[in-house]
């Protein structure tokens, strides 16, 4: 655990140190991130493969049966049928090296350049440390193993300043390209249609309230059915359609999501520019919203990574956003707060991606 800290460290002073030279001297300010960049990278790529759930069939056994292809399109034909970018990335990497840690460092490798593209773009609207260090407590440790939706939410994430800004044909390109890594992003098509619904403050009123309401109705689902068969015995029946029986819930994991979640409300009703961020106001709320379904639908923990990972740009906008000094400093220490005891109950205490205790693999195996 120690060791994740020490890196994430290292990495937000470097990015600090990035962003006050950036006036100055842009090319040190560069290569104050591209340290970073590496840093990251490097961390990832020499793990051992144990660490990460999925990486022994996303990572390893894919990329070794990349390995024994001569050719891309049977290698697809005849194991993929989507997600044709990830595993064209795997038979890519193959051609130059048999070793797995080299495609676990270039995986992290673009995911973190994408991050800082997002934090340099962010540095006017946001500070570029905190963009970094959301991403490190957020989302670092499940790239270790959340290999295809890493990439694919990412771009995602890179796709929103297109559409913030409109221009709508540019971002369902990204989301096309995203879902060429994990096809569970093509449901972002419908994003341009939740801004225009955001963009009226009436909506995201009642946006709020509604997600809320659902919210509370999820946490007590249990509860309810209960509640109704009493009245109406037949409703078991069709209960049984909706409620699947899942492991991917964990509640003391969710009552710190609502926590954190009810904390960002808060701060939320004292910052300025509402309009401009109320769509990311509403993704928060989605996030907890389909955690909170994971506990009887299976995927819907999966579904909440694409809402979780907008709190990116989100949580340091609202610091920037709120006028009053005192305000923004307890905002700032509650969710720097917030932040690591994320990383610890989602990590540490929950064990979610399997990335601890980090251990260091041997390149070549």
């Amino acid at each position: 655990m120690t060791i994740y800290l020490i890196i994430f460290a290292i990495v937000t002073i470097l990015t600090i140190f990035a962003k006050k030279t950036y006036k100055r001297n842009k090319h040190i300010s560069y290569l104050f991130s591209i340290i970073c960049i590496l840093i990251l990278s490097v961390f990832a790529g020499i793990r051992d493969t144990s660490v990460g759930i999925d990486l022994h069939y996303y990572g390893t056994y894919m990329f070794n049966r990349a390995a024994n292809y001569h050719n891309l399109f049977d290698y697809l034909e005849t194991f993929h049928k989507s997600d044709i970018l990830y595993y064209s990335l795997n038979f890519l990497v193959t051609r130059f090296t048999k070793d797995i840690h080299i495609f676990l460092f270039i995986h992290q490798l673009i995911i973190s350049t994408i991050v800082y593209i997002i934090a340099y773009r962010e540095k006017e609207k946001s500070n570029m440390w905190l963009v970094i260090l959301c991403y490190l407590t957020l989302w670092y440790n499940s790239s270790f193993n959340i290999l295809r939706q890493s990439i694919s939410i990412f771009i995602l994430l890179y796709g929103f300043k297109y559409l913030e800004e409109k221009k709508y044909i540019k971002y369902v390109l990204l989301v096309l390209l995203a879902s060429g890594f994990h096809q569970s992003t093509l449901i972002y098509i419908i994003m341009p249609l939740m801004g225009k619904i955001c963009s009226k403050k009436e909506n995201i009123i009642k946006t709020i309230i509604l997600s809320t309401s659902l919210l509370i109705s999820f946490l007590f689902i249990d509860k309810i059915f209960e509640f109704v068969s009493t009245y109406f015995p037949s409703f078991l029946n069709y209960s049984s359609y909706v409620v699947i029986k899942a492991t991917n819930l964990k509640k003391g994991y969710l009552i710190f999501k609502i926590g954190m979640l009810i904390e960002i409300l808060f701060f939320y009703f004292f910052t300025s520019n509402k309009k401009q961020n109320q769509l990311l106001m509403t993704m928060s709320i989605f996030d907890v919203i389909f955690y909170s379904l994971s506990g009887f639908m299976r995927y819907g923990y999966r579904l909440s990574y694409l809402f979780l990972i907008h709190n990116i740009i989100f949580l340091p906008r609202m610091e920037k956003n709120i006028k009053i000094k005192n305000n923004k400093i307890i905002y700032l220490i509650t969710i720097i707060m917030f932040l690591l005891l994320y990383w610890y109950f989602r990590y540490v205490a929950a064990g979610y991606d399997g990335t601890i205790p980090y251990k260091i693999g041997v390149l070549g195996v």
